[in-house]
C-alpha cells in the first residue's frame, strides 16, 4: 500500500466504495458538468437511465468489509454492468455504466488491461452519439478521456495519452475542459522525462534544517537515490528505516541519498521531519517545502503516490525507479564500481 494523493476525479457507487476499502490510485483533477442538453432524450435513453438507476440500488455493497467480501461485490457488480451494457446498448447510460466498470477493472479489479480496452471502445462506440443525456444521469465523455489518459501514462503509453489530450488543450474557444486538458497534458509530459534511461530533470529546494538549498545536479558525480517520502505515511514509515540502514552502509564519497519530504508546515512538518530523521538515524540531504503535495517539486514530476525513488547514476540517468530492500541494495552496489572506473 502506499499514501496516495487526494482525489475527486472517481465518483460512482462501486468507485467509492473501491476508494474507502483499498486505497487505490489518485489523480489531481477536479471534475466539471457537462455541457446542457437542450432537446429531449428518447424514450429509449430515458428508460436506460432508470434502468441504470436501479441498477445501482439493486447491487448492495457489502455492509462487511473483508477483502473477499468486497471482491464478490465487485464481480457482482461488474457482471451485472456487462449485462445492463449489452440490453441499453448505444445509450448514454450505458456509455456510464461501462466507464463505471473500467474504473473498477483499472483500479480495484487489478484488469488495467481490460479497463484501457473497454475506456477505447466507449470513445468509439460514443463518437457518433447525438444525445442529450436525460435529466438526473451525467454523461462526461471528456472525462473519460483524461481518465483513460492517465491510465495509459502508468503504463508508459505516453504517445496514445498526449494524443487523446492534444485536441482538447488546443481548443481555441477554450474554458475549463480546455485548462483541465492542458494541466493534464503537462503531467503526462512530466512523466514521460521520468522513464528509466533519460536524464532526471534538475530541481531545487529549501534545506530541510535552513541554511540554503539542495540542487540534484551539484550531485553529479554521485550514485543518488531521489526518495519522495513523508512522515505521516505509514507505508514510508516501514520503508525509511531501510533507506536510512542504506545510507549508514553506503553513503559517503560515492552515494547518497536525497530526500523529498511532503510533509506539510500545517501539520508541524518540519518538528515531525527532524524528529524521525533522528530517530531512524538518517542523516543524508533533505528538501522540505512544506507544502505537502503542492509543492514545486512534486508538482514538477507529477507526483501521485509515495513512497517513490528514483535510482540515479553518477551522470543523474534514471537507473532504477522505485527498488525496494535488496532489489534497491544490489542495484546501489551495481552502479558503484561504474563510476569509480
Amino acid at each position: 500500500m502506499f499514501g496516495f494523493r487526494p482525489t475527486s476525479l472517481l465518483r460512482g457507487t462501486a468507485l467509492a466504495l473501491c476508494l474507502s476499502v483499498c486505497s487505490t490510485l489518485a489523480s489531481a483533477q477536479e471534475s466539471f458538468p457537462p455541457p446542457r442538453q437542450e432537446a429531449d432524450p428518447s424514450a429509449a435513453e430515458v428508460a436506460a437511465r432508470d434502468a441504470w438507476k436501479s441498477l445501482q440500488a439493486e447491487v448492495d455493497p457489502p455492509r462487511n468489509r473483508t477483502r473477499a467480501a468486497f471482491e464478490a461485490y465487485l464481480g457482482r457488480m461488474a457482471q451485472a454492468i456487462e449485462d445492463f451494457a449489452a440490453q441499453h446498448a448505444g445509450t448514454a447510460a450505458s456509455f456510464e455504466a461501462q466507464h463505471e466498470l473500467a474504473l473498477m477493472e483499472i483500479h480495484a479489479l487489478r484488469k488495467v488491461e481490460s479497463g484501457i480496452a473497454r475506456m477505447e471502445k466507449i470513445l468509439t462506440d460514443s463518437a457518433g452519439w447525438k444525445g442529450p443525456a436525460p435529466d438526473g444521469l451525467r454523461l462526461d465523455l471528456p472525462n473519460y478521456v483524461f481518465v483513460l489518459a492517465l491510465a495509459l501514462a502508468d503504463l508508459e503509453r505516453f504517445e496514445r495519452a498526449e494524443a487523446l489530450l492534444k485536441p482538447i488543450a488546443a481548443d481555441e474557444v477554450g474554458g475549463p475542459r480546455t485548462e483541465q486538458a492542458k494541466r493534464l497534458l503537462e503531467r503526462v509530459q512530466a512523466r514521460k522525462r521520468l522513464q528509466i534511461g533519460l536524464e532526471m530533470p534538475d530541481f531545487v529546494g529549501p534545506r530541510h534544517n535552513g541554511g540554503g538549498e539542495w540542487r540534484l545536479r551539484d550531485f553529479r558525480g554521485k550514485v543518488v537515490l531521489v526518495q519522495f517520502w513523508a512522515t505521516w505515511s505509514r507505508p514510508c514509515a516501514q520503508e525509511m528505516p531501510q533507506i536510512a540502514a542504506l545510507q549508514q552502509q553506503l553513503g559517503g564519497e560515492n552515494f547518497t541519498v536525497l530526500g523529498v519530504s511532503l510533509d506539510d508546515d500545517r501539520r508541524e512538518g518540519r518538528v515531525r521531519l527532524d524528529s524521525y530523521l533522528e530517530t531512524i538515524g538518517l542523516d543524508a540531504p533533505q528538501v522540505y517545502e512544506g507544502k505537502g503535495w503542492e509543492g514545486a517539486i512534486p508538482q514538477q514530476f507529477a507526483l501521485r503516490a509515495i513512497p517513490a525513488n528514483f535510482l540515479l547514476d553518477a551522470q543523474g540517468v534514471i537507473r532504477g525507479r522505485n527498488l525496494r530492500g535488496a532489489e534497491l541494495r544490489a542495484a546501489v552496489e551495481a552502479l558503484l564500481p561504474e563510476q569509480e572506473d
